[in-house]
């Protein structure tokens, strides 16, 4: 090959993207990172995240104030356009009417409003479950609707009516309903499944029943196209102690349960987690699952862990986030977004900021990204030019 043809062939390498790292890089990972509560108020806790649906607007919720369990505990949302580099001013949206406001979770369906549930009440147990609707993409919002009443045993801890999810979003199945993770903490932790919807997901609900093992905060992955296998993952039962997360499956879209196990991961903390199951990077039949979690007894690093089975976890970023001791790390929220980039958000540093990041799903899982290949001829880690004129050199032999 003469060198003409050679520098072509580096002309069609250098305009293709290369994929180095494969994950545990904090600094190939993480895209864009901020804060989006930053001094905002003394306590700041439990975020969540969502992509709206048409103009592809982050929205961003969480309850803060004085201190949690404080009657001056409200819901705060805020949002940031497509393309835009700031978030806008963060504005109430209930204050509880002087009761504490607890654990917000904004959802997006396919179809109908962006839905923000949250809970209102002085103490865990006295939860009751409320939702608020958008139809501007969280710009403006409905009056507060209490959700529906109920005479199963297990919704006699809330006051006889449906909660709703507790932390994690539902998860929407192929119908448009939305199966909602539930848990109740009076006495022993245990989950319950609520179906939402669908169409109506404020006043159609419906008891799927509790799963079998104490654990709280439930959250889902998703193993078939047809969604009939699920899987949940649950914060675990042991309160200030380290121990691994609770799982199940479930082989008919989450109307029933195995009993809750173990799931093989070490070293997780007894606080918020949550998990997503990413669109096909590069081919129709891998999935691969995100968990998001606090580490250790003392909450002080937030880690990431990936899988293709959900049976089996890679920890690939065990310190996403740490700042050093007494600095809490928890409750991660996460999303996909259309762009197939994964957003992260979680209560930073003892709940006193929202901190926001963006991770690149091709290096998290160590994926090839779609059409391209890799080219680290001198295996330092990064594609460059350096390699490209090793390329050169091969083919056409040294420059005179």
């Amino acid at each position: 090959m003469d060198k003409s043809t050679a520098a072509f062939v580096c002309v069609l390498l250098m305009g293709v993207v290369f994929s180095g790292a494969t994950g545990g890089e904090r600094d190939k990972v993480v895209i864009e990172e901020g804060f989006i509560a930053n001094s905002f108020s003394p306590f700041a806790h439990a975020p969540t995240i969502v992509e709206t649906r048409k103009s592809q607007r982050l929205v961003v919720a969480w309850f803060g104030g004085s201190r949690e369990g404080e009657n001056d505990v409200s819901i705060w949302v805020n949002h940031k356009d497509k393309d835009s580099s700031t978030w806008s001013k963060p504005y109430e949206l209930d204050d509880g009417d002087g009761r504490p406001c607890w654990n917000a979770i904004l959802v997006q369906p396919s179809k109908g409003p962006l839905l923000a549930y949250y809970k209102i009440g002085g103490s865990v147990p006295d939860w009751q479950g409320y939702v608020r609707t958008s139809e501007d993409e969280g710009l403006n919002w409905s009056a507060r609707l209490q959700l529906p009443e109920s005479s199963a045993d297990v919704h006699k801890k809330t006051h006889g009516r449906f909660l709703g999810p507790t932390k994690n979003k539902p998860l929407e199945l192929p119908n448009g309903s939305l199966l909602c993770g539930s848990s109740t903490e009076e006495g022993n932790w245990r989950v319950h499944m609520e179906l939402a919807g669908p169409g109506d997901y404020v006043n159609k609900f419906e008891l799927l029943g509790q799963l079998d093992g104490e654990a709280i905060q439930p959250t889902f992955i998703v193993h078939s196209h047809d969604y009939r296998m699920i899987q949940t993952i649950c914060r675990h039962h042991t309160p200030g102690a380290v121990a691994r997360p609770l799982t199940a499956k479930s082989y008919d879209m989450g109307r029933t349960w195995e009993r809750l196990s173990n799931l093989k991961l070490d070293g997780v903390s007894p606080s918020g987690l949550d998990a997503i199951t990413m669109t096909n990077l590069n081919s129709d039949k891998k999935r691969w699952h995100v968990l998001a979690y606090a580490k250790g007894d003392d909450q002080q690093r937030l880690a990431v862990a990936v899988s293709s089975d959900g049976d089996n976890w890679n920890e690939v970023l065990p310190e996403l986030e740490y700042i050093g001791e007494h600095s809490e790390m928890e409750y991660p929220s996460l999303i996909q977004s259309q762009d197939r980039l994964v957003h992260l958000v979680l209560a930073w540093g003892h709940s006193s900021k929202i901190k926001h990041l963006i991770l690149d799903p091709w290096v998290l899982t160590g994926e090839r990204r779609e059409g391209l290949i890799t080219a680290d001829v001198n295996g330092d880690g990064v594609a460059n030019f350096l390699d490209f004129a090793m390329v050169l050199e091969t083919i056409s032999g040294p420059a005179n």
